[in-house]
């Protein structure tokens, strides 16, 4: 059997491909903490010639051991034998849910709130599909919230007034679109953001007729996908403008799509400020019990083995690869849960029921918080909420006290939740995404494609994309 170099580093998810056994790997200290999920008994007793170790048990993880399997099946390869690498006890990465008690009847099974990676878009086809086979149960933004409510749904908050809030007529909000921010600047984000879905869809077809596998995201992004480069090299604001959409609508509707989605503003590069938007302008779903079950059963269907809390002992050297990971910044986020009630007067509003269920916030509102949405609403007398915030800051109890007029429970949370998406000089490939190559594998960094944007999606196509670079090369060998 091959043998396994594992790689490990803060907020990295890099695949190791190796290595038939005639290839040298690449020396590493590292401690291995014998934590079994579990195994595939028949690759154990074949012995595979190939192995391949996967670090870290996110999306990218997960898919790529699914499609490991998936394509070496279509591809009548011989199966490598998989093993998974996971510094926590968990598997999901960025998807990960609390359970929430019902304050007032805490028999009632637990209300399932994600931390991190929420919704996905239902053009995402590697999700919906996945959801399907697995036979797990989507809940859709378009179903109506239980117990009803009166609430509006969205309201845009500038620290001391709405400046936009929705409607329950969708025609209405429509209406109130176009009022506030006349006809064009709308029509062209919405039309941008769609276009921009569509051509990431492109990389479905090429993954099915093994066409992935580019070296370079910048060719990925451009070539594969037939996005333009300016939505890397370009801000979101130069970006909108010059596509003619107004400042006002940049500052007051895109920028807080872009606070809550990546804790940034339109300094950002265009392409995840379009992904931003193509969230808010298309139907989002999420798994029922989390969106890790997704990755769960991913795992399992490839006949993965896993190894949890597996951390190397010491730094890697990485002087020893071709290339070395890119360093990126990240954004540290505070996600603070709250079950409790939401003060209507903190926000200038007249009852309860005009508060908006998902709050955003632009960038001038000072705000001690990027959003606050309300994920779940119990049916009870006091008409108690389950709220997320997301802040750079950590919110104090004092402040939480002041926004709430009831608290019952909060939970806290902090990471480096995602990368601050920079633009890139026009040229640029961005990260390398093999760090090394042999004959038969090589070092794969499939986080690499977080430069451009992050999404669960993304990270999906990413893993397709590392995996068939590598089965190129079994292909010929």
């Amino acid at each position: 059997m091959g043998r396994h170099t594992v790689i490990r580093l803060a907020h990295l998810s890099l695949l190791f491909l190796s290595l038939t056994s005639s290839v040298h790997a690449h020396k590493a200290d590292f401690l291995l903490q014998d934590a079994f999920l579990g195994t595939d008994d028949a690759l154990i007793q074949t012995k595979p010639s190939r192995s391949v170790a996967i670090i870290g048990a996110g999306a990218a993880g997960a898919s790529a051991a699914k499609f490991l399997r998936q394509f070496t099946d279509a591809l009548s390869l011989e199966p490598a034998s998989i093993t998974l690498f996971e510094a926590s006890n968990r598997i999901g990465g960025r998807a990960q849910a609390v359970l929430i008690p019902d304050p007032s009847n805490p028999t009632k099974p637990p209300v399932s709130i994600e931390i991190g990676a929420s919704i996905f878009i239902t053009s995402n086809k590697h999700l919906m599909q996945s959801a399907q086979d697995y036979n797990l149960t989507l809940s859709s933004s378009l179903l109506d919230t239980e117990p009803p409510t009166n609430n509006p749904a969205l309201g845009i908050y500038n620290g001391s007034d709405f400046v936009f809030t929705s409607s329950d007529s969708p025609w209405r909000t429509v209406f109130n679109t176009f009022w506030k921010w006349g006809l064009l600047s709308p029509y062209r984000a919405r039309t941008l953001a769609l276009q921009a879905a569509s051509q990431f869809g492109n990389a479905y077809p090429l993954k099915e007729s093994f066409h992935l596998g580019f070296k370079s995201i910048q060719q990925m992004l451009t070539r594969g996908f037939g996005m333009e480069s300016s939505v890397l090299t370009k801000t979101a604001r130069d970006y909108f403008l010059e596509k003619g959409i107004g400042d006002a609508f940049i500052r007051e509707f895109i920028e807080p799509a872009t606070r809550v989605n990546y804790g940034q503003g339109v300094e950002l590069n265009a392409v995840g400020a379009l992904i931003c938007l193509a969230a808010a302008f298309t139907p989002t779903e999420s798994i029922v019990g989390g969106n890790s079950l997704l990755y769960e059963s991913m795992i399992r269907e490839s006949g993965t083995l896993v190894k949890f809390e597996t951390r190397t002992a010491t730094q890697i050297n990485f002087t020893t690869l071709a290339q070395t990971p890119a360093k990126f910044s990240y954004v540290h986020l505070h996600v603070t849960i709250v079950t409790g009630s939401l003060d209507h007067a903190y926000f200038n509003l007249p009852n309860p029921s005009a508060i908006p269920s998902a709050i955003l916030t632009t960038a001038s509102a000072g705000s001690a918080f990027n959003s606050i949405g309300t994920r779940h609403r119990f049916n009870d007398e006091q008409n108690t909420t389950v709220t997320k915030i997301f802040s750079s800051a950590k919110p104090t109890d004092a402040f939480l006290s002041q926004m709430y007029f009831r608290v019952v429970r909060v939970d806290r949370f902090e990471w480096d939740a995602y990368p601050v998406l920079n633009t890139w000089i026009e040229g640029e490939d961005g990260p390398s995404i093999v760090l090394d190559e042999s004959a038969t594998g090589g070092v794969y960094w499939v986080n690499g494609f977080e430069a451009a944007f992050s999404a669960m999606e993304s990270e999906t196509v990413a893993s397709a994309n590392v995996v068939q670079l590598l089965l190129e090369k079994w292909k010929s060998n």
